[in-house]
């Protein structure tokens, strides 16, 4: 991400990964995210971690395409 960056006028957002129902995929914890964003901005990188919204009625990024009442 560092070199990929480099030079671009950007900002990064950390958004937490939401857990998918029936996916063995799992969220980082705040100190996994703390340090990638600690190592992003040390290395040139302006980032921020934002904050999650939405999990606790299943419409956080990424968990609406798992809720299909269809099924």
């Amino acid at each position: 991400i560092v070199r990929l960056l480099a030079g671009l006028p950007c900002r990064v957002n950390l958004i937490r990964f939401h857990a998918i129902p029936d996916l063995d995929l799992h969220s980082p914890s705040l100190e996994a995210m703390t340090q990638m964003r600690d190592y992003l901005t040390d290395n040139g990188v302006i980032c921020t971690i934002r904050r999650s919204r939405g999990e606790d009625i299943a419409a956080a990024c990424g968990l609406l395409s798992s809720n299909n009442p269809h099924d």
